[in-house]
């Protein structure tokens, strides 16, 4: 019986055209921070203008895009949110960990992350923003380079060392700011150093004047399946602060693993 999902040539990964498209517009408008009009979002994705138009209107019916009365342009439209939302409801360990974040985040005062690993880069899927004005901003959904946050060397650390070096094939290994660490060999030793310690440190690595402090969070499997951070002002979240909050930070992953069914009985 022929597989209708198999194409001539034997493939059963294949995605019509039309779909890889309407998908490129989708990323496209999400990688913009403004709007684009349809002759912009056509020539970004080297399509005709008619064909950009079907694609659009047709997102637009469905409610993945919107667009503005006033300026004809197009962006991202609610119902990226709703299923975004129905996927983060759906993750286990977004559940489980959210009172623990509550908690650090009353107990530091700053901002704290969750966050997973996805295809070589880190993916924040929950956040408890910090009272103080001058804070870390960012959103759910939000992608970083794993070699540049304490949320994604955390989670290197303790990956298995075949993995972990898949996962170091994906980074670009470029400096963000002087801090980064752009040397692969260098970066590995640092992993080492992580995992005695028990939590990372980005000291500005990804951002000047920000800093995090990121510890590991394992499941029943004690495998790392993600991690959590406390984020901030450098001169807030200075060494000194960051060495003071390893220790709760360390102790929220554990009870967040432990909630999880990790077994073990520290973070180190």
């Amino acid at each position: 019986m022929n597989n209708p999902m198999r194409t001539k040539r034997g493939s059963t990964s294949y995605a019509p055209l039309t779909v890889k498209k309407a998908l490129s517009i989708l990323r496209v408008l999400a990688e913009e921070k403004e709007a684009l009009g349809l002759v912009d979002l056509a020539n970004k994705l080297g399509l005709n203008r008619s064909t950009a138009y079907r694609l659009v209107l047709a997102l637009t019916e469905d409610g993945f895009v919107k667009q503005d009365p006033a300026t004809q342009k197009y962006s991202l439209g609610l119902k990226i949110v709703e299923l975004a939302g129905d996927i983060l409801n759906k993750m286990e360990i977004r559940e489980v960990a959210r009172p623990f974040l509550e908690e650090l985040m009353e107990l530091s005062g700053e901002t704290v992350h969750l966050g997973i690993l996805d295809k070589g880069q880190i993916v924040f899927i929950d956040k408890i923003d910090g009272p103080e004005v001058v804070r870390f901003f960012t959103h759910l959904g939000k992608r970083f380079p794993a070699y540049v946050t304490s949320i994604g060397k955390a989670i290197l650390a303790y990956l298995p060392k075949e993995d972990m070096e898949n996962v170091l094939k994906l980074q670009s290994f470029q400096a963000h700011t002087p801090n980064t660490i752009v040397n692969k060999q260098v970066f590995r030793d640092h992993l080492n150093l992580i995992r005695s310690k028990g939590y990372a440190i980005d000291h500005e690595e990804n951002r000047l004047t920000v800093c995090c402090i990121g510890s590991p969070i394992f499941d029943a499997a004690n495998k790392v399946v993600a991690a959590i951070s406390i984020s901030g002002p450098s001169f807030r979240l200075n060494l000194k602060r960051m060495k003071e909050l390893s220790k709760p930070l360390k102790l929220t992953a554990l009870k967040i693993s432990k909630s999880l069914g990790f077994q073990g009985d520290e973070i180190a």
